[in-house]
């Protein structure tokens, strides 16, 4: 018997017990569409984090002022933060750094025009590098430049969301809000952005950072720095580069953190890895199951089936054939169960990636559920082995049957 006929064998075998397949495979059918699914998060978690931190360039790196990163015993010495004169530093001595950007955070604020009014809208302080740097586009007018003409100005740009509700029709360019009592003149608009990172940047405005250390902040503090070295193959000597300099201006207080998205991107991957293994391990642990009972049918398989198989032996056929019969119903049983596991969780998958991009699901990051060809192969070879592995048993105990007494079965 070749391996067509074991095939066609073993699909009459399933048809002739559907109810009893069914309820075989179904320890399978769970455990393939965990991992199917568990596939499908990790890798559309990563490729959304992926994409959030491509909006700000792998080779961004960050400073921050992080007091606690401070050697045991030493003192803060009158370093109390990030300073406007930090930046300028870094900007002019700094020789493979490209581009430089500082933010604010001042919170959330009400802003408001005439009747209208939107509460907890995030105002961030920025520079003139801050569009590029963030890859923001305006819509309307323009952001904000280096120059004179934005210094200490009572100027503003609104982030799309911000725009529509206050101007639904129109003409925001010129008009005046209400920020904190302060009446900001609107410069620009950016283009639809959406989430990064969690942050609703649409919900945002932006006003000059030496406008919010002036008006909101009372000093030249900035929160975080953000600058692009000249290459990719820089990014390791630009912040040597940005680390001395800021050690040289503090007396080598270690109270800042540096870091760069490539290694944000990398140690999340790492964690978001390490989480899909070991939800993956667990979802696996019914494929266990339904390896147990795909044995437990086949030695009822190979009860019912004694005289077959006591008849055939007396025919002529080998003990490595009857082997071979067995072994290719356990792994049909159990690859047919985990082609169905694999649809279902494949639709699963289908449905969260519709439901996330959904205009029902506000505030949600849309994450794309993909799942990639290797994992259809591994998971479809993986079920074909969790039946070889435990039809082994049953096939062997069929081959070994003396064939006269298996004749002799009722």
């Amino acid at each position: 018997m070749n391996i067509l006929q074991s095939l066609l064998v073993a699909v009459g075998m399933l048809r002739a017990n559907k109810i009893r397949s069914f309820l075989t495979m179904l320890g399978i059918i769970i455990g393939v569409m965990a991992v199917t699914v568990t596939i499908e998060m990790v890798e559309g978690f990563r490729s959304y984090m992926n994409n959030q931190f491509a909006s700000l360039g792998s080779n961004t790196v960050f400073v921050f002022y992080d007091p606690s990163g401070r050697r045991r015993g030493e003192t803060l010495g009158g370093v109390g933060g990030l300073k406007q004169e930090d930046v300028e530093a870094i900007r002019d001595e700094c020789s493979l750094v490209n581009l430089v950007s500082e933010e604010l955070r001042l919170g959330a604020k009400t802003v408001s025009y005439g009747d209208l009014q939107l509460e907890s809208t995030d105002v961030i302080g920025a520079d003139g590098s801050y569009a590029e740097m963030h890859a923001l586009q305006t819509d309307e007018g323009r952001f904000f430049t280096d120059t004179s003409s934005d210094k200490w100005a009572n100027n503003v740009v609104l982030g799309y969301d911000v725009a529509q509700k206050l101007f639904p029709r129109g003409g925001a360019i010129g008009s005046d809000v209400i920020i904190d009592g302060r009446a900001l003149r609107v410069i620009g608009t950016i283009k639809k952005k959406g989430q990064t990172l969690g942050e609703q940047e649409d919900k945002r405005v932006y006003v000059p950072a030496s406008t919010a250390q002036k008006r909101w902040l009372g000093s030249d503090d900035v929160h975080v720095l953000l600058a692009r070295p000249v290459s990719m193959a820089d990014t390791d000597g630009a912040m040597d580069q940005m680390w001395q300099t800021l050690m040289r201006r503090h007396d080598n207080k270690q109270v800042f953190r540096i870091g760069s998205q490539e290694a944000m991107t990398a140690a999340f991957g790492g964690i978001i890895t390490a989480f899909g293994a070991v939800f993956s391990a667990i979802a696996a642990l019914s494929l266990l199951v339904g390896g147990i009972g795909i044995m437990n049918i086949m030695l009822v398989s190979v009860t019912e089936r004694t005289r077959e198989i006591g008849l055939r032996m007396a025919v002529g056929a080998k003990r490595y054939e009857l082997l071979f019969q067995f072994l290719v119903e356990a792994a049909t049983l159990s690859l047919i169960g985990g082609l169905i596991g694999m649809a279902l969780g494949w639709g699963l998958g289908a449905a969260v990636d519709w439901f996330t991009h959904s205009p029902m699901a506000q505030g949600m990051p849309g994450i794309t559920m993909t799942f990639p060809l290797w994992a259809a192969i591994g998971a479809s070879l993986f079920s074909a082995s969790v039946g070889l592995v435990f039809g082994i048993y049953p096939a062997w105990r069929a081959a070994k049957l003396d064939p006269i007494e298996a004749l002799r079965h009722e």
